[in-house]
């Protein structure tokens, strides 16, 4: 497991590649044009890229402004919560452990502090 873990904006330098990684499983994640994938950014509490383009992680917490029926699931029901939305390794970097990095950081007192590991009611 290796490669440089970079917290993302929407002025990042490999936006496009990100967002092309992202079309190339939009059935899986839905597809998104240019302003869309910025929003996402722009909106996230936490989003995440390993080696530039080999993975991605976008996640937003309770205060987001999403319209993702499951986001909207988890607002409902929870006070306090972080949804991940989308986490997509590229092909060529699979088996790298990239997912997971991406999501144990995210879940990582250092991103969350204010929050423990579990949801609160």
């Amino acid at each position: 497991m290796s490669g440089m873990l970079t917290r993302l904006s929407t002025d990042t330098p490999h936006f496009s590649a990100l967002l092309t990684l992202n079309n190339e499983h939009a059935q899986e994640l839905s597809a998104a044009d240019e302003a869309r994938f910025a929003l996402l950014l722009e909106r996230a509490f936490y989003a995440a890229s390993i080696n530039d383009s080999e993975a991605l992680l976008i996640a937003f917490d309770q205060d987001a402004d999403y319209d993702s029926p499951n986001f909207l699931w988890f607002k409902q029901r929870f006070l306090k919560f972080v949804y991940i939305d989308r986490v997509v390794t590229a092909k060529a970097a699979r088996g790298r452990g990239h997912g997971w990095r991406c999501m144990m950081h995210c879940s990582s007192r250092r991103v969350w502090p204010a929050i423990r590991s579990r949801c609160a009611r």
